[in-house]
């Protein structure tokens, strides 16, 4: 994994903070990733609070899940995958897009980027056969009030919140009153053998 130095809440990420403490919701819409190289002088807290999008963003990626970690922090997580990508690069630096809720276009709430491009993943492009994932999660700092929502529509599912899905999902069975049935199951109790039904409905 690249080692990336602690995110920055750009100038714009900071407004829309104060946006959220006066009572706005708002919406974390995506997390960019990019191969811009940066200097020391631009790697520091106070050129990073000045940026507006990434120096060089080679991809985007709606959240898969997202969790408030504390009053003032929210944990984003997004698959980011080459499926799409038909050019490998550098993985140099990360992004974190957001808006008032009802505003037609986002800003860059926060930015990360790597100590150095030796410290940075290689990023192969798709060949066709095998996909690559990196499961990156992403802290980034709210006011203690904020209303929060996120972009997940379209993300892939994380793999444990998959397995879950499955597992939760009630397997309907039909048969008569007696019929033993494992956990997790519903019995549609029919008098005679079972038929074929185009919809059925039951209260829990």
């Amino acid at each position: 994994m690249g080692i990336f130095n602690s995110a920055v809440l750009t100038r714009a990420g900071n407004e829309l903070l104060v946006t959220a403490a006066a009572g706005k919701q708002i919406e974390f819409t995506r997390m960019v990733t990019g191969c811009g190289i940066y200097t020391d002088e631009e790697k520091t807290r106070a050129a990073l609070e000045s940026a507006q999008s990434l120096k060089e963003q080679k991809q985007e990626f709606t959240f898969s899940t997202w969790e408030k970690e504390s009053e003032q922090s929210v944990l984003l997580t997004a698959i980011i995958s080459n499926k799409k990508l038909t050019e490998g690069y550098k993985m140099t630096e990360i992004g974190i897009y957001g808006k008032e809720v009802g505003a037609e276009t986002d800003v860059l709430c926060s930015i990360s980027v790597t100590e150095s491009i030796e410290a940075s993943d290689s990023f192969p492009p798709y060949n066709g056969l095998r996909e690559c994932q990196i499961i990156q999660d992403y802290y980034i700092t709210i006011s203690p009030d904020a209303e929060v929502t996120v972009n997940m529509q379209g993300a892939a599912a994380l793999a444990e919140d998959f397995e879950k899905f499955k597992a939760d999902l009630k397997k309907i069975e039909i048969g008569p009153a007696s019929m033993e049935i494992g956990n997790n199951t519903i019995l549609l109790i029919v008098e005679d053998a079972p038929q074929e039904f185009d919809a059925v409905s039951y209260n829990n």
